[in-house]
């Protein structure tokens, strides 16, 4: 065991091929107390920040020091270690098993129109998350592979930075996961050819709809004459046409329509088979 006197250490961990900062000591820290107390290895490494001065603790003065410690002090000290290593290694636990569902959302909040700086954005993403570096960058590699974002030259060099053109598509690929690990349908991907030839025509009218329900029948049969009740109150049930303050009139909601088109567009990117 060592006593720091003077300087900064680091304690790190090299699990994968990287290597993960812990926690930093400084003058009046110990280093190896869980190593002379449990007798167990130290589950760290350490390496130095600043030149250092250390004064060493062996076995043998902790023995003579423990003779003279009373037994209740000893069981505190014993306690407060086995503890502290308890909540480290907890805290060195990543957050998320699958980084690609976290990390999706991620970029989609940190997104502000601009590029996004691969260095930063793994910074900041690992020390929110406790995702290993390589994790997050493999994830990021399956974002491309996805045509979800790309990776351009920047100030970091090639790939340095994250170019997002669908904000909205990380959205809606978060929903996807979150339906597929919970095992419910992804709803713009259980809609017919008929109901997606009639979500196609309603997009193509930019202007803001409010009809009454056989009116929309009619609205829809003009570009499809199979059009029934059917697509119009499935596309009630979706929240692509819902009651305006008039309980008889249906209005549209184009941000929904334009999510489930975006969706239905690029689901060869949602599901992974372009990959």
């Amino acid at each position: 065991m060592f006593l720091i006197e003077e300087g900064e250490l680091l304690a790190f961990d090299n699990k994968g091929n990287e290597e993960r900062e812990l926690f930093r000591m400084g003058k009046g820290s110990l280093v190896g107390v869980t190593s002379i107390f449990e007798h167990e290895p130290k589950p760290h490494s350490v390496k130095a920040l600043t030149e250092v001065k250390l004064s060493v603790v062996d076995e043998a003065c902790m023995a003579s020091l423990l003779k003279v410690t009373p037994i209740w002090l000893l069981t505190i000290i014993k306690t407060i270690i086995s503890r502290t290593r308890v909540a480290k290694q907890h805290t060195q636990v990543p957050l998320f098993s699958d980084p690609l569902e976290s990390l999706s959302r991620f970029l989609f909040l940190r997104y502000g129109g601009k590029p996004l700086e691969m260095v930063e954005i793994v910074r900041e993403y690992s020390w929110q998350t406790r995702v290993s570096e390589e994790s997050i960058r493999g994830a990021l590699r399956s974002l491309v592979r996805r045509n979800m974002i790309n990776l351009v030259a920047g100030e970091n060099g090639p790939d340095s930075r994250i170019i997002i053109e669908q904000p909205m598509l990380l959205d809606l690929f978060v929903n996807y996961l979150i339906c597929e690990k919970t095992k419910r349908k992804y709803p713009p991907f259980q809609l017919s050819p008929r109901e997606k030839s009639c979500l196609e025509f309603l997009n193509l009218e930019k202007a803001v709809l409010t009809k009454e329900g056989n009116d929309w029948l009619k609205y829809l049969q003009v570009a499809n004459p199979e059009a029934s009740v059917a697509e119009i109150i499935k596309f009630q049930e979706l929240g692509i046409l819902y009651r305006d303050r008039d309980p008889g009139r249906l209005k549209l909601q184009r941000i929904k329509l334009e999510h489930f088109l975006l969706a239905i567009h690029n689901e060869a990117s949602i599901k992974g088979s372009c990959l």
